[in-house]
């Protein structure tokens, strides 16, 4: 089930994930995503930043291709730092970010 929901995401981000994506969570779900997107020789496989709060899941993430990895007591920098195109939240529960 986890890979259908990425492949299910993937579709839904369409041509938008051409440009730099930022994956909020370090979950299956979200490595997942980032390993679909690094598969991409167009898509964004040079600019995913990943958002997470586990050290050896950010260490897997860099491993796997991401460009950054943030530490989730830092994730309230990333909004104002990055211009993501794509943002993939696969944090397993409803959260707002207010950048302005």
């Amino acid at each position: 089930e986890p890979l259908g929901v990425c492949l299910h995401g993937r579709r839904r981000l369409g041509a938008e994930a051409a440009g730099p994506t930022l994956i909020l969570g370090d979950g299956s779900i979200g490595l997942i995503m980032l390993m679909l997107l690094m598969l991409e020789p167009t898509g964004p496989g040079s600019d995913v930043t990943l958002v997470g709060g586990r050290a050896q899941r950010l260490a897997l993430a860099q491993e796997l291709g991401a460009r950054r990895v943030v530490a989730a007591p830092a994730a309230g920098a990333v909004a104002g730092a990055l211009a993501a195109a794509s943002v993939v939240v696969s944090a397993g529960s409803v959260v707002a970010v207010d950048s302005s």
